[in-house]
């Protein structure tokens, strides 16, 4: 019987460290999301920022970088990634 639930606890253990470090664990938080988008400037500035649009995914976004957006801002709506 104890065999049998220290067989369950590792499995447990051995699962729940999978999968944080697939994932990234809460401590220290979402791995960042990779630039995939190659932005070119687009217009005039306005204010401190600046439009780019990608030559990728074609999706038009604001920054106040000289190189653009950090993040794809493809799966960006009302504020939240989706």
């Amino acid at each position: 019987m104890i065999t049998a639930l220290m067989a369950i606890l590792v499995i447990a253990a051995a699962a729940t460290w999978s999968y944080r470090s697939r994932r990234g664990s809460a401590t220290r938080g979402p791995a960042p999301a990779k630039k995939a988008c190659k932005w070119v400037p687009d217009g005039e500035p306005r204010g401190r920022l600046r439009p780019f649009r990608c030559t990728t995914c074609g999706v038009t976004a604001f920054s106040q970088h000289a190189t653009g957006p950090e993040l794809c801002k493809r799966g960006l709506t009302d504020g939240r990634m989706n």
